[in-house]
């Protein structure tokens, strides 16, 4: 190939005895084109699933969770019966796959199911620093 570059650009005589183009361009160059030209479809990575839905297809979020994909559950429009239900379920499935289910807002929440997906970043008080509305009171006062 490189050989047939050169000579294109006119740096050395074209050989005669080079492959015909038709044995490099055989089932693998079609291959090479279908892999290239397509783009990858593959599976979503993030789920977001609301309502009623999520409820009606909970194996489907199951099965979701085993073959690794994040499952966002907005259960804000469902009664609490059946949410907490499907909630309880899903902590299960994600249990099992030692992964994690937080709360990301009031009803809504994130299913992950390995726990290396996801990384919590949370701001953490000591009672040793006082407020700062505390300091200025403080401050006042002496």
């Amino acid at each position: 190939m490189w050989e047939k570059f050169l000579a294109f650009l006119g740096l050395i005589e074209e050989d005669d005895d080079y492959e015909d183009e038709e044995d490099l361009r055989g089932s693998d160059w079609e291959e090479r084109k279908r892999r290239v030209f397509q783009p990858a479809i593959g599976k979503p990575a993030v789920i977001l699933v609301r309502g009623q839905t999520a409820v009606e297809r909970k194996d489907e979020l199951l099965e979701a969770l085993r073959l690794g994909q994040m499952v966002i559950l907005d259960l804000r429009t469902v009664d609490l019966e059946p949410g907490q239900g499907l909630l309880d379920f899903v902590c299960g499935a994600v249990y099992s796959t030692q992964g994690k289910v937080i709360r990301v807002a009031p009803g809504v929440f994130l299913a992950t199911p390995h726990s290396r997906l996801l990384e919590t970043w949370e701001e953490r008080l000591t009672s040793a620093e006082p407020a700062p509305c505390d300091e200025e009171e403080g401050a006042s006062e002496a």
